[in-house]
């Protein structure tokens, strides 16, 4: 049976072919975190799952390729909440992908490599909801590209998750009118692709987190099969040399305390242990996502695996189901179709939200 996850080689773009898999997708994700918790995420893709009507195409036997629904996500938190916030679908047409150069509407992201440096600067211009003016954001990343000896070497079939800088430092800058936004701070970068859907790859529940080190940074998944009750628990060391190493026998232990008032199944904490030595102990301290396929949380270190850090849960089968799809739809705008008359209430700058519902284009 073929693994929920497989590393990829850092060094190996992510194919075209895959942006011509019907249902398939590739996503880079960035994030960066201060000293004080407030935080930046940026997700560049093709194929997001999280786009209103795409898995459900695909479940009615209808599925998109990924090149016709490319997509641009960032989110800045702020003492433990959400203050700005936006999720774009392009217009095939109006987004490309070169080597090490992406670009969406108005909005570039280029990354280079020398000597296993890797760097990262974006120039992001969006329009907001309800606003004449742009949203604008400057984001510069630099870190050391992990080197892993477990990695594919020939591409390979399946779902393959590939961390790209890490660990790293970071610089985000966000501004919409008044509203100003930076952040400095530990960052990580990677990305995820596959030729079939999410939905499809045989995961239950995909739990995964990242824990900011000293001299590195700690990332695990925790993956749940659809048959089954056994996850597959994957967990990797990576040092400030590169060096990426693969922590042998973990063993999950992740309680479950409930579920959310969507329907999520939610915990207060999770402890993966290598050989009976705890590897991850962590608290998932503040909820700062709380929708109806995922959640998102900050975490801190307990006991002797000090660290603070984040952690995401999806459940795939929950992705794009009806009853959610209109509360979805609001938070996401799209040029591909009409938009909800709710998306003021959720794109942008989280202070004027009100006003720009009410007062539109008069702002």
């Amino acid at each position: 049976m073929q693994p929920m996850l497989q590393l990829d080689d850092a060094t190996r773009p992510v194919p075209d072919s895959v942006l011509d898999e019907p249902g398939g997708f590739a996503w880079w994700y960035l994030e960066v975190e201060d000293a004080r918790g407030n935080g930046l995420v940026m997700i560049w893709s093709w194929g997001l799952p999280f786009l209103p009507g795409y898995v459900s195409a695909a479940r009615g036997g209808r599925p998109a390729l990924p090149r016709s629904h490319p997509s641009l996500n960032i989110v800045v938190y702020r003492d433990g909440m959400e203050s700005f916030y936006t999720l774009r679908e392009f217009n095939a047409e109006n987004a490309s992908k070169g080597e090490g150069c992406w670009r969406f509407g108005d909005s570039v992201i280029e990354t280079s490599v020398k000597d296993g440096n890797y760097q990262l600067k974006a120039n992001v211009v969006c329009p907001v909801a309800g606003s004449s003016e742009p949203m604008k954001a400057q984001i510069q990343l630099s870190g050391r590209q992990p080197s892993a000896t477990d990695a594919t070497t020939t591409g390979a079939a399946g779902h393959l998750w590939t961390p790209l800088a890490c660990p790293a430092f970071a610089t985000a800058r966000v501004q919409h009118g008044t509203e100003r936004f930076s952040i400095t701070g530990r960052a990580y970068h990677d990305r995820n692709y596959c030729n079939a859907g999410l939905q499809d790859l045989g995961i239950r529940t995909w739990l995964w987190g990242r824990t900011v080190q000293q001299d590195g940074d700690r990332v695990f998944y925790v993956l749940w099969p659809e048959q089954g009750d056994k996850a597959e628990v994957y967990g990797w060391e990576l040092d400030g040399k590169g060096a990426m190493t693969r922590q042998p026998d973990l063993v999950a232990e992740v309680p479950p305390t409930g579920n959310t008032l969507y329907g999520m199944p939610c915990w207060s904490g999770m402890k993966l242990t290598s050989q009976g030595v705890p590897w991850v102990d962590v608290r998932l301290k503040k909820r700062v996502e709380d929708g109806p396929f995922y959640l998102r949380w900050q975490t801190e270190g307990r006991g002797q695996t000090h660290g603070h850090g984040t952690a995401e849960a999806i459940v795939p089968g929950r992705i794009d189901r009806g009853l959610h799809r209109p509360l979805v739809r609001m938070r996401v705008a799209s040029e591909q179709r009409p938009n909800s008359i709710w998306l003021p209430l959720f794109e942008g700058p989280s202070g004027d939200r009100i006003k720009r519902l009410l007062l539109g284009d008069m702002l």
